[in-house]
């Protein structure tokens, strides 16, 4: 026993040492260098994809815009079907043009189309005209047919009432989503307007 200790004892250090390093060292280096490859190859599929998106993103076609004047507004479960001709709105005086038998639209508005705006459409709160509009109901359909045959279709969402001074619901919404606005005047002496709001629903 006593030999053999000092038989190996008088192994030099370093040929006790090398292996040793071969045996714990090269596995964790040929670990590391797996991992680095690993992660390079996933960064590549990445920024590849990316690419892709971007390049697709460029390239898809716009949207072609479909518009037309309107012609005429139609919501069946009220049984509105009224023509509509181009009206105007006096800011001075705070008024609008109006007619007894159809509706009108604010010229200064978008008119009817597939991409973004406000089509703004108002009429007489009279039987004859827009009356029949305070028994909206949300989901209830409005059509707006154009002189150019288009008929576009709106979904009524909400309804809200403002002073006859109030020029904001003319604008265009935030997100610039195509949208329909119906008004009529609202109260004992028409003291205030109420305002219907619709989303686009399809362009036939």
């Amino acid at each position: 026993m006593r030999l053999k200790s000092i038989k190996l004892l008088s192994v030099p250090l370093a040929l006790r040492v090398v292996p040793l390093y071969v045996l714990m060292v090269l596995p964790l280096w040929a670990s590391s260098a797996y991992l680095q490859r690993l992660e390079a190859e996933n960064t590549a599929k990445i920024l590849s994809s990316e690419r892709t998106e971007t390049v697709s993103a460029a390239s898809a076609p716009k949207l072609k815009q479909i518009a037309g004047p309107p012609s005429r507004i139609i919501v069946p479960r009220l049984n509105i079907d009224l023509p509509v001709i181009r009206g105007t709105y006096d800011r001075t005086n705070d008024s609008w043009t109006l007619t007894d038998t159809k509706a009108q639209f604010a010229g200064m508005t978008s008119l009817p189309n597939n991409i973004d705006g406000n089509t703004f459409i108002y009429g007489h709160n009279t039987d004859p005209v827009f009356a029949k509009l305070a028994g909206l109901k949300k989901g209830d359909i409005a059509h707006v047919k154009t002189y150019n045959g288009l008929t576009f279709t709106y979904v009524f969402g909400g309804k809200q009432f403002v002073p006859p001074n109030d020029t904001s619901i003319l604008k265009d919404t935030p997100d610039t989503r195509p949208i329909l606005t119906l008004m009529t005047c609202e109260g004992v002496f028409s003291e205030s307007r109420r305002v219907m709001l619709f989303d686009l629903k399809d362009v036939a």
